[in-house]
């Protein structure tokens, strides 16, 4: 069997790789693993942000089931290294710690390697401050306490798994624990040990606490792994942006005048819109943009993708039982909202160096007629020099020729800036959705070639597993691409849109798209199906950037169109049941003895 290596690239839209937007390729050593390998350029991820995808990614079955994302991927039954343990695949993991990789998901992970610190933040942000909002207009309902209290639960569990994998496997703190002393860590456990004594104590009360108390709450205190402890800013200045004065000035001035004529806007529409005159006044100065965010708090929260690669690296080189096969996933954030393209917690003036002189060509190189944001299309360059470091310390070890390397992202981006968009992230436009997938291995077979089809990220791990000859779990709902040439005749995203995964009374915000349409509702989950709930709705081959919504004027009587409409009915009224199912079950097993 060969080893494995699935690299997850947060919000690639794969219309941004090769020359689709910049002259020079903006991943030229991608390009040549495309040439070698398999490719889809339209795997549709569920959501447009990593819970509410990676929940259907790294599952392979649909976000929305079993209580969606609220319980990240611990609520299914089945995930990635889950099926590569069963396989006899020796596992490792690298990933941050409030991802919230539970005990249930973490015993099938022999090596655990964090890239960040666990920030309570997230979890205030992601979770609790929707409720507090709610606690302030009406009672949370028994049901609403049920689901806070076993998501406390798994908080407590991962937070006291990240203190244990730490002390147990000195490999699992090689990027993190130069970012703390002693006396900040054991200050930092017995806070958050003397917090869960009082959880136990009374669960309900403690809960309310915590809505109560906000980012104030005692929790916010323990986070001694700050990533911004591995940031020397004024390394930054001095050596990253002083000592490579030409290459900033000339990155903020192409990306300033091509903007300038090539990016227009409707200035009456952006005027009513001010995110979207925000958006565009954005395109002119990303990279100085990125650059001021770069000395401030959080800029970061976990290891760039140098660090990582080489972290994984070293976890290859020393496993225990070489004869076994291993399963690697890595998880880097470069293109994210706050973008990187540079390894921003190295303080190494070759390393930078390297990396810059790797970004350059496509700074002179992205072409008259350049738009949107080329500190993005950096971004990606960044990471194609990384995967390529990846090749080249493969092969020296003697690994890459027996080794299968999966590479897409969980969702694509906004933050392409082309077009210029009113609402960033939370839409349902294809660039937030649309992802590359690639799967490389030496001497690939018949099935090398580009797969141009419709595809889901569900149809992600079966791919995977059927390239590497492994049985595909009956509870992966996606198909191999392989398998596929065609590809689907539709694909749908769901997810419960900005905040808080609340399934028992927000909106779902579904979507069905083939070649011809895209048609979207936010339909209340209470509720049943109903055209009225259209918000939007684009006829592709007329409007292939979707700019001109036509939901008020859709021929729903139209027979594609009734087609497709009776698809989402069907998906919509499958998660209802499915979450009326999951909702008893819980209340069942929490009171019923």
């Amino acid at each position: 069997m060969n080893n494995v290596i699935f690299i997850l690239v947060d919000s690639v839209f794969s219309e941004c790789i090769g020359t689709r937007r910049t002259k020079l390729s903006s991943t030229p050593f991608i390009d040549k693993l495309i040439t070698e390998g398999v490719f889809a350029p339209s795997v549709y991820s569920y959501g447009p942000y990593t819970d509410a995808a990676t929940r259907g990614l790294y599952c392979g079955n649909r976000t929305l089931d079993d209580y969606g994302y609220f319980f990240g991927l611990n609520s299914s039954s089945e995930n990635h290294f889950k099926t590569f343990k069963d396989n006899n695949y020796e596992t490792i993991g690298l990933y941050y710690p409030y991802y919230l990789i539970g005990s249930k998901i973490e015993q099938n992970i022999d090596h655990s390697i964090f890239i960040g610190g666990f920030v309570y933040k997230s979890e205030w942000g992601g979770k609790f401050n929707y409720y507090a909002d709610k606690k302030k207009t009406e009672s949370l309902s028994e049901q609403e306490y049920l689901l806070l209290e076993k998501h406390v639960d798994l908080m407590f569990d991962c937070w006291f798994n990240f203190y244990r994998i730490l002390d147990s496997d000195p490999q699992s703190g090689s990027i993190v624990n130069g970012l703390a002393d002693d006396n900040e860590k054991k200050q930092c456990r017995d806070k958050l040990a003397g917090e869960y004594a009082h959880y136990l104590k009374n669960k309900t009360e403690y809960i309310d606490g915590i809505l109560s108390a906000g980012l104030n709450h005692s929790l916010s205190e323990v986070d001694e792994y700050n990533y911004d402890n591995a940031i020397d800013t004024q390394f930054l200045h001095e050596k990253v942006y002083g000592e490579n004065k030409k290459f900033f000035s000339k990155l903020a001035k192409v990306e300033f005048t091509r903007n300038l004529k090539n990016n227009k806007i409707n200035f009456i529409h952006a005027l009513k819109a001010k995110r979207c005159l925000a958006n565009w006044v954005l395109t002119l100065g990303a990279s100085k943009y990125s650059r001021y965010l770069s000395g401030k708090p959080g800029w970061q929260y976990s290891a760039s993708m140098y660090k990582q690669v080489n972290a994984a690296v070293d976890a290859i080189k020393s496993r225990s039982d070489k004869q076994k096969p291993f399963y690697l996933s890595l998880h880097t954030e470069e293109p994210h909202n706050y973008i990187a393209f540079f390894s921003y917690d190295v303080q190494d003036e070759r390393v930078i160096k390297e990396e810059l002189d790797y970004l350059e060509p496509l700074v002179n190189e992205c072409g008259k007629e350049f738009s949107g944001s080329l500190t993005y299309q950096l971004s990606l360059r960044y990471v194609d020099l990384n995967i390529q470091r990846l090749f080249e310390k493969l092969q020296q070890i003697g690994e890459l020729e027996k080794t299968t390397i999966l590479i897409t992202a969980d969702h694509g981006s906004s933050y392409t800036f082309n077009p210029i968009r009113d609402v960033v992230v939370n839409n349902f436009y294809k660039e937030s959705y649309k992802t590359p997938l690639l799967i490389w291995k030496k001497n690939m077979g018949q099935e090398k070639g580009v797969y141009n089809g419709l595809y889901s990220a569900e149809d992600t791990l079966p791919t995977l597993l059927k390239i590497a000859n492994l049985n595909v779990p009956e509870q992966y709902k996606g198909l191999p691409i392989i398998s596929n040439k065609r590809g689907r005749d539709y694909v749908i995203t769901e997810y419960m849109g900005l905040g808080v995964p609340d399934m028992i009374t927000r909106a779902v915000w579904i979507s069905i798209r083939n070649k011809h349409y895209m048609i979207a509702f936010k339909n209340p989950i209470n509720k049943e199906f109903n055209l009225k709930y259209c918000v939007e709705a684009y006829d592709l081959l007329k409007d292939e950037k979707e700019l001109n919504n036509i939901n008020e004027s859709m021929d729903f009587s139209d027979e594609e169109v009734s087609n497709l409409i009776e698809a989402v009915k069907c998906r919509f009224k499958e998660i209802q049941e499915n979450t009326s199912a999951y909702l008893q079950a819980l209340h069942d097993k929490r009171f019923i003895k």
